[in-house]
């Protein structure tokens, strides 16, 4: 509520931040973190789909907020799932790339969406953070949620709408923007009828997976070494280290050589090191078997599961 009132009293009204949604270039940031989420997609799956699992089993309707080009329907939602959620974006050129198969809807989280009490889940991936007039937003879903109808956000704690003046971007005050958007995300969700259920700023999902570079070559096109050696991704907090689509190398203007020399530099048992020493994972990541040019995917996310009370 308190970013919100900032926007009211600035004279921001929620149309503006929808057209923002519909126009603003930056959401072209998105595609290449798209295309560098698949290099770790195995790892997501892992991470994401035990929640799932937990808390949507057996859910009729479910309504995906702010789905961009269907990243989660298409790669992160099981088959079960995909049949029974409707996927909303207000950005028409994004649901354009969005899969045929799925059921897509143009719209915009500050209307409402579908009949009241008929939802069982909303589910928000990376998109409940870009959302300025996010009280609304809740709102709409509490009255699109059945009583005991469970919302869900996966990676929603970074965001640049909670920068103060005179940080640059998240990259660099990421961690007092992620506390800033999860103290009023909880504000919020307790103020407008929701109960927090699971989740939190501190309790991050993690997984590990373990690929061939050919595996996931066929999904995303990807820059990987030439060296005979395995290789350790990490994906937190949006930056898949150190891999690149060629799509991403070249719109940053990044040369293969470049590439290749952070790749040659960070080798496998240097770089996984360095996580495990940086990073503390739960997981045993040297436990995994891993031959040359295999590729060991370890993400680590935020998420929050919430109740409709």
């Amino acid at each position: 509520m308190r970013h919100e009132w900032d926007a009211i009293r600035a004279g921001v009204r929620i149309e503006d931040d929808e057209k923002r949604a519909i126009e603003d270039e930056s959401l072209k940031d998105h595609q290449g973190n798209e295309r560098d989420r698949l290099v770790v997609l195995a790892a997501f799956q892992n991470t994401i789909q035990p929640v799932i699992e937990k808390h949507l089993r057996g859910v009729q309707r479910v309504l995906e907020v702010g789905c961009g080009r269907g990243f989660f329907t298409k790669w992160l939602a099981p088959d079960w799932l995909k049949e029974r959620t409707l996927s909303a974006d207000i950005n028409s050129s994004l649901l354009a790339e969005a899969p045929k198969d799925g059921t897509f809807l143009c719209a915009s989280a500050y209307r409402p969406l579908v009949k009241e009490n008929s939802l069982d889940a909303v589910v928000g991936f990376s998109s409940f953070d870009s959302l300025l007039f996010l009280t609304t937003a809740l709102i709409r879903a509490k009255q699109a949620l059945k009583p005991g109808g469970k919302i869900i956000f996966f990676q929603d704690l970074a965001t640049d709408l909670y920068l103060e003046p005179g940080e640059e971007g998240v990259k660099i005050a990421g961690w007092r923007t992620i506390e800033r958007h999860y103290k009023d995300l909880t504000n919020d969700l307790e103020q407008t009828g929701f109960r927090i259920v699971e989740g939190g700023l501190d309790n991050f999902l993690e997984a590990a997976a373990v690929e061939t570079r050919e595996e996931i070559q066929r999904r995303v096109d990807a820059d990987f070494p030439e060296e005979k050696y395995p290789l350790f991704v990490v994906y937190d907090r949006g930056y898949t280290v150190p891999v690149f689509s060629r799509q991403t190398r070249e719109e940053n203007h990044i040369l293969k050589k470049q590439t290749e020399g952070i790749l040659n530099y960070q080798n496998h048992q240097e770089y996984l090191e360095f996580i495990i020493d940086s990073y503390k994972p739960k997981i045993d990541l040297k436990g995994f078997k891993v031959g040359n040019e295999d590729v060991l995917e370890w993400v680590r996310l935020r998420y929050l599961v919430a109740e409709k009370v």
